[in-house]
């Protein structure tokens, strides 16, 4: 018969070898390999979430600098996905449907390079949105289902609102920031 702490040594040993393996194994697999940039993003289709809607409805699929690709959600409520020059990838989320069937996408979801998210909401209905001022802000223009739309940019870092222009403001009264997503912009 083996004496028990003959085996609790042994198991222990065990342990402390094989967690240190691990971490070795963890560490090696990060160190010295450059981090891949996202530079495109897709929506992939999930067809009973896009239904007769006109718009790509599906899970967000990133491809990297490294060729490889990965798809980041896996609910399929996932619309309008853009990607920074920085890495920063945005999509916008929607959690209901309303009355009309139509998804009410009032989340704003970013993603940053090193895995945080950061979620900005404003809606019902997020029509229009981009990163600006190289990365550090993000401007969104929302509407309800008729009518003016509201414009309001945040702080990538803070996620306060820096600035934001209320309904049936005039191209020419907008501020700088706003005029690029203005329904009443010259030559759009």
């Amino acid at each position: 018969m083996v004496e028990p702490v003959l085996v609790r040594r042994s198991r222990v040993h065990v342990k402390r070898h094989l967690s240190k393996f691990l971490l070795l194994v963890s560490a090696s697999a990060f160190a010295g390999v450059p981090t891949a940039k996202p530079t495109s993003v897709t929506i992939v289709d999930v067809p009973s979430e896009r239904r007769d809607y006109g718009t790509h409805i599906g899970n967000v699929k990133v491809r990297f600098s490294d060729g490889h690709s990965e798809v980041w959600t896996s609910l399929g409520r996932c619309m309008d996905a853009q990607v920074s020059a920085t890495g920063l990838v945005g999509w916008t989320r929607y959690t209901t449907r309303n009355y009309y069937g139509e998804p009410v996408n009032s989340i704003l979801r970013v993603r940053f390079r090193d895995g945080t998210l950061k979620d900005f909401q404003h809606g019902p209905f997020i029509e229009e949105w981009a990163f600006t001022d190289n990365d550090t802000t993000v401007v969104i223009k929302s509407r309800g289902r008729h009518g003016p739309a509201t414009y309001i940019k945040y702080s990538l870092s803070t996620q306060k609102v820096i600035d934001a222009v209320g309904r049936s403001t005039p191209y020419n009264d907008m501020p700088k920031w706003a005029q690029p997503f203005a329904d009443d912009r010259p030559n759009a």
